[in-house]
């Protein structure tokens, strides 16, 4: 997979965020497949269903800030004093 597939369409290029997908090493008994790759008829090993939530890029909602709403620098001091 190369980085452009994945920012036109992150969810049919990879079932997995694209830093996984370039970084871990998927262990040999798991596989990873999208839905429609899967085939319920002929399943490849013992399957374990779970989801990923699919966004289509399509209908993004315009970010509504507060008025008061500033963009600042800070340092990790500054995070931690913040989160305490």
């Amino acid at each position: 997979m190369n980085a452009n597939d994945y920012i036109t369409d992150p969810c049919k290029a990879s079932s997995l965020p694209y830093w996984k997908t370039e970084n871990i090493v998927m262990p040999e008994h798991i596989i990873v497949l999208r839905d429609d790759d899967y085939n319920k008829e002929q399943p490849a090993r013992n399957d374990d269903q779970y989801f990923k939530m699919i966004h289509n890029l399509k209908m993004i909602p315009d970010a509504f800030l507060p008025d008061d709403f500033e963009v600042v620098q800070a340092d990790v001091k500054f995070f931690a004093d913040y989160i305490k």
